[in-house]
């Protein structure tokens, strides 16, 4: 289970960026937004996400200390991590 923080406040209307912002869009063009404005926190989180694997589950459990959300994975068109720090990895060199 990942643990992150839900605010509702967008980020662009504050004066500092949040350490880990989540964006989830739906198929169904909806989105739902989870902050974690801890950094070590945050550190933890990305540490713990294999990209690659992301979508390979059926489920993507997103909790708190007081909230739990589930997304199936078929609902979900795409995931956006912004934060502070280097990505995951690299894309890999592409020969052509």
């Amino acid at each position: 289970m990942i643990a992150v923080e839900t605010n509702k406040r967008s980020p662009e209307m504050s004066n500092t960026r949040p350490a880990l912002e989540v964006r989830l869009q739906f198929v169904d063009g909806s989105e739902e937004i989870f902050i974690q404005s801890d950094t070590e926190a945050a550190g933890k989180i990305l540490h713990r996400i294999n990209p690659a694997h992301l979508f390979s589950q059926s489920r993507i459990v997103v909790a708190d200390d007081y909230s739990k959300s589930v997304f199936v994975c078929s609902n979900i068109n795409r995931i956006d991590f912004f934060f502070k720090g280097d990505g995951f990895s690299h894309i890999p060199w592409d020969p052509r």
